[in-house]
């Protein structure tokens, strides 16, 4: 059995619905920063906010969101300094 934890979401994928294609790792990425990016238009949120809020550069988050290369803790730091306490997959 595979669990996934997203915020306040709990999936659990029985094994056997494994056989089915799974997503390669570049589209995890996008996924997780197109919800990111949802996240900021839905809260009018600029990336320099977005960057004052965590206490990081506005380059940085910027090349992050465009790569879609970060951790699910910081994923987890920008939802919550954004306010998102719920979020809905899919």
């Amino acid at each position: 059995m595979i669990v996934f934890i997203m915020v306040n979401i709990i999936y659990i994928v029985p094994l056997s619905h494994r056989r089915c294609k799974m997503p390669n790792q570049s589209d995890w990425e996008a996924k997780a920063a197109n919800i990111l990016k949802s996240q900021l238009k839905l809260k009018g949120v600029s990336y320099a906010k977005l960057a004052e809020l965590i206490g990081d550069k506005e380059p940085n988050v910027r090349n992050k969101l465009s790569r879609g290369k970060f951790s699910a803790a910081y994923l987890f730091q920008c939802l919550n300094s954004l306010g998102v306490s719920d979020l809905r997959l899919g």
